[in-house]
Parts: structure tokens; C-alpha cells; sequence
């Protein structure tokens, strides 16, 4: 659920010290990181309890990759906003995960401060948007 304009996040990365990194930044800046999760499989099924505004994913984890973890959140949901984590230089790879229907891909290897920032940017690109209202 979106609090002060800020989305909910669920953060899956196999990476213990990077997904406490990212969670006390992207937490720092005010966005509600909603949950968390090591695998592919354990980030679905949290995925699927929490409903979370915009996901974090990580590309290379044990159990169930992120590529096929993406695919099965967005089988469910395809409006899910989902970013691709990666520490891996192959730009084919970002490309496979942009077509698999992620809406961006962050380096992990980017500066720790910009974080927030690029991800508020990714939100407020996908976020939905309601027309009409009441009235």
C-alpha cells in the first residue's frame, strides 16, 4: 500500500548484507519495505501475500532465478511493477529481463545513495494511475 506517495517495496536478493543495505536506505528516504526475501520462490510467495506496490528482484538467486521469478509475478499480475537487481556486466541480460516485462534494472554496484531516487523515478513511471473519480 502507497504511503505518503511512496510505494510499498518487496525486496528479494539472496545477498543478506545487500537486502539490509538496500532495506535501511530505500527505509531511510521514506518509502515501506514491506517484506523480504532470499530466493525466487519464498519473493512469489511473499509477492502474493503482500501485494506490494513495486518489487525488487535480484537476477541470480538459488532455487528460482529472477528471471523466472518475474515471469510468474507477472503471470499473476501483469501490471506488477518489478525492478531487476544485478551485479552481472551482460547487457543481454538486462535486455532479457526488460522483455520478460521488467520496468527498469539497477546495478548493484550503483552508488548506495542514489537508490531511492532511482527507484521513486521507476514508480512514478509505472505506478497506476485512476481516472475520473468521484464527482
Amino acid at each position: 500500500m502507497t504511503t505518503a506517495g511512496f510505494p510499498s517495496l518487496l525486496l528479494v536478493d539472496d545477498d543478506d548484507n545487500l537486502r539490509m543495505l538496500f532495506s535501511t536506505a530505500l527505509e531511510g528516504a521514506g518509502f515501506n519495505v514491506v517484506g523480504e526475501a532470499n530466493q525466487g520462490d519464498i519473493g512469489l510467495e511473499k509477492y502474493l501475500a503482500l501485494k506490494p506496490d513495486l518489487t525488487l528482484l535480484d537476477i541470480e538467486m538459488p532455487v528460482m532465478d529472477g528471471i523466472r521469478t518475474l515471469k510468474a509475478i507477472l503471470g499473476r499480475n501483469d501490471n506488477a511493477v518489478v525492478v531487476m537487481l544485478t551485479s552481472i556486466q551482460q547487457s543481454a541480460i538486462w535486455d532479457d529481463c526488460l522483455l520478460a516485462g521488467a520496468k527498469a534494472y539497477i546495478r548493484k554496484d550503483a552508488p548506495l545513495a542514489d537508490l531511492p531516487a532511482r527507484v521513486m523515478e521507476v514508480w512514478q513511471e509505472n505506478r497506476p494511475v485512476e481516472i475520473g473519480g468521484k464527482g
